[in-house]
């Protein structure tokens, strides 16, 4: 059973501190799941912030302050890099370390994440 209303907690959020709430909630989230899902999580962080980065530098949300555009700037870059790592070298991946999880195949990509430019 679910409340239809238009008062819920993340509809009332302004754009930014709901984004802010996504990007931590996927942290959150990956350490409650063991790292179990560490590749795709660093996917969907790296895309996210840098995202907000972009999005705040263009005007359409807020300026964030030094504090913010250093702490998703590197969890941007650490995202690039840990997807980067895993899909290079699967076998350190978390669900195959210590999961017991087979390793996958590569992605098929040109481009490394970690190699894109911060906004």
């Amino acid at each position: 059973m679910y409340r239809a209303h238009t008062a819920g907690l993340y509809s009332t959020m302004p754009a930014l501190k709901a984004r802010i709430f996504n990007i931590e909630a996927l942290i959150r989230y990956n350490y409650w799941l063991g790292f179990r899902y560490l590749k795709q999580y660093a996917f969907s962080l790296n895309r996210l912030s840098l995202s907000l980065l972009k999005e705040s530098k263009q005007g359409a949300l807020p300026s964030l302050s030094v504090y913010l555009k250093t702490r998703y700037g590197i969890l941007a870059s650490l995202g690039g890099l840990i997807y980067d790592l895993l899909d290079r070298y699967p076998r350190f991946d978390p669900a195959v370390f210590w999961y017991g999880e087979s390793p996958k195949a590569p992605s098929p990509r040109l481009e490394r994440l970690a190699g894109y430019k911060l906004p």
